[in-house]
């Protein structure tokens, strides 16, 4: 499973898969000839790196190590010719073996589920203590801690300006991540703070950053196969890698679901324990307030929705900590809600030649051709609904012995051009 050199784009070289132990009892065992195929996960929508091995196994090493849900895997997965940095390195938790089937009288293939020992730790750890100071450093504290994660993992914690004081019942480390995510904004006032792990470590940054990203690649749907040049027709490993693959929409629009989930906008009922004030708060998105991927919005001016299609109850605690007037999300999780459902309101699933360095939360560009016979009088065969900036939402690298592809999920929420020209045109 090694290439020396890159021959074609979707080259890989496995240069190592290994079983380790957890337990006193160490042992390192090489496993790279039986694997037959690898899936690796990432998700900004999920906080831990996940996967699969498939395993053909003519050793018994269920009974020869033995296999029980206590060891790590260790891998080492590079595109030829890429940088070193971008190499797919770790080493993960075993957490599950499944699908075990008897191929022939010698030959065994089942397959091993693992993610990072972060979520492990997650699922095994429960905080009782109270927290207060800027959200920044409780995230930082929280990540690096022996109580918390206890990660070494490199760590990228966009900065903000919000300070909160509360106290974690029994929560797990992710949990209390997660409540300060809903809890932060960004200097630019945005409500859309994430939490993650790609290859390049974990992540607690908004979806404003991301929006703010060079793009990482441009893909192309097209029927390109090699160029022909006087010389014959060669290959361009570039443009191989810019192409994709399949293209798929699982979800155009729901415009139902748009407007149960507050994306054009909602009404806060909020209750303050100590004043004992009942309030209600009316919200519309304003396109222009926020960053966004493209230049124009998804709906018209004239877009059917009222703000209490949508309700959230929440509570407000004015003054209950000394010196903490409102330490709830309040103030906007409102625009939050709506941000969050526009970010996913637009889907793609495309599948492209693998490379190591695609990870999740990248910002990728797509040009995608009409899909009708394009005119000579045609000035701009560009299908202006499905081109644009993405983000890479969630990816799935999926590695043979001899072979490498990306399924990606990307979102967008925003167009390229204005759907109201579009419809004075028509």
């Amino acid at each position: 499973m090694s290439d020396t050199g890159l021959m074609v784009a979707g080259s890989v070289d496995v240069r190592n898969v290994s079983i380790a132990s957890t337990s006193p009892r160490s042992f390192l065992q090489t496993i790279t000839p039986q694997v037959v195929g690898i899936e690796i996960y990432e998700d900004i929508f999920s906080p831990f790196i996940s996967g699969k091995i498939v395993v053909r196994d003519s050793q018994e090493l269920l009974n020869l190590l033995p296999l029980v849900g206590e060891e790590k895997i260790i891998l080492d997965i590079a595109t030829p010719t890429i940088d070193e940095e971008y190499t797919i390195k770790g080493e993960f938790f075993i957490y599950k073996m499944g699908d075990r089937i008897r191929l022939s009288e010698r030959d065994t293939g089942y397959q091993l589920y693992f993610m990072s020992k972060e979520g492990i730790i997650d699922i095994n750890r429960k905080i009782s203590k109270a927290y207060s100071g800027n959200i920044t450093d409780i995230v930082k504290k929280i990540v690096v801690e022996e109580d918390g994660l206890s990660s070494k993992k490199n760590l990228n914690v966009e900065t903000t300006p919000t300070n909160i004081k509360y106290i974690s019942n029994f929560w797990s480390p992710v949990q209390n991540i997660n409540y300060l995510a809903q809890a932060a904004i960004n200097e630019n006032n945005s409500p859309t703070y994430v939490f993650f792990e790609n290859k390049f470590g974990l992540n607690f940054i908004s979806l404003d950053s991301m929006y703010d990203l060079p793009v990482f690649r441009q893909l192309v749907w097209d029927n390109y196969t090699r160029e022909i040049t006087p010389a014959g027709a060669v290959k361009d490993l570039n443009k191989d890698w810019n192409r994709i693959i399949n293209l798929n929409t699982p979800q155009t629009f729901d415009y139902i679901k748009r407007i149960q989930s507050g994306m054009y906008g909602t009404e806060m009922i909020m209750f303050d324990i100590m004043t004992k004030q009942y309030t209600h708060v009316g919200f519309v998105p304003d396109f222009s307030e926020s960053k966004h991927l493209n230049k124009y919005p998804m709906w018209s001016g004239d877009a059917p929705a009222s703000t209490r299609s949508t309700l959230i109850k929440e509570h407000r605690y004015y003054n209950n900590f000394d010196g903490y007037q409102d330490v709830t999300n309040t103030s906007h999780i409102q625009k939050r809600v709506s941000l969050m459902t526009q970010a996913e309101a637009f889907k793609l699933e495309v599948t492209v030649l693998g490379r190591t360095d695609y990870s999740a939360g990248q910002k990728i560009n797509i040009d995608v051709p009409l899909n009708t016979q394009i005119r000579q009088e045609t000035v701009d065969p560009q299908d202006k609904i499905y081109s644009g900036d993405y983000i890479i939402s969630a990816i799935c690298h999926k590695i043979s012995r001899d072979s490498h592809q990306c399924v990606m999920e990307l979102i967008k929420d925003s167009f390229v051009i204005d759907i109201n020209t579009i419809r004075h045109q028509t």
